[in-house]
């Protein structure tokens, strides 16, 4: 075996152990927080969490092969920090309001409906397996940042403190960073220029 073909085959391990990791990581948290808020109504959020981070995994296990990747190191960390930050919210356990378990219930319902309409396309670096362009992704061109955006906005509903207010600002900078450079890798697939033509907004609708 050349040094090449074993250079490319370690950085595969390291890559598909660093998405195991970030997933299982998630399912974790979310174990830690549905027990933090077992008193309160925050039960079917936190089995929905469960259940779509479960279904993150399945399809990371079996996801295509990447036809591109990214080799930035700043792009994965950007990634990283894009899926990790939510996870470190603080339970305040100040409100428990209607309004923002709903958000949390429909966000999270709208980013599992996201991941399912990816399938075997899912990845959480920049990563072109194939370009996705039914169901949710009809939509919004990220339908599964947008469920993240409603679900994460309903949990800081419920537990405002200035620390999960910050972490909030400083994750929706690093998602709206991972927007533009996903679709900076996807925009050299010539049928991503034609989805975008297609489907006008990036995250809100009228609005991103």
């Amino acid at each position: 075996m050349n040094e090449a073909k074993t250079q490319r085959i370690h950085w595969q391990f390291i890559r598909d152990g660093l998405g195991i990791f970030l997933i299982i990581a998630g399912y974790l948290f979310s174990i830690r927080n549905y027990i933090l808020d077992a008193e309160a109504n925050h039960r079917a959020g936190s089995l929905l969490v469960s259940i779509k981070l479960s279904v993150d995994l399945t399809f990371f296990l079996i996801r295509r092969p990447a036809r591109s990747l990214t080799p930035r190191p700043v792009e994965w960390v950007v990634a990283i920090a894009g899926t990790l930050l939510p996870l470190l919210f603080l339970p305040e356990g100040q409100a428990d309001s209607l309004s923002a378990n709903t958000l949390i219930f429909v966000g999270q319902s709208f980013a599992l409906f996201g991941v399912l309409s990816l399938n075997r396309s899912f990845g959480i670096v920049p990563a072109n397996r194939g370009i996705r362009d039914t169901l949710g992704y009809k939509l919004v061109r990220h339908p599964i940042y947008l469920g993240y955006l409603l679900s994460w906005g309903g949990v800081l509903l419920n537990n405002l403190s200035a620390f999960n207010g910050l972490l909030f600002v400083v994750w929706m900078f690093c998602q709206v960073m991972r927007i533009f450079i996903e679709e900076k890798h996807l925009s050299e697939d010539p049928s991503y220029q034609a989805y975008k033509l297609r489907t006008r907004w990036r995250l809100l609708p009228g609005i991103f």
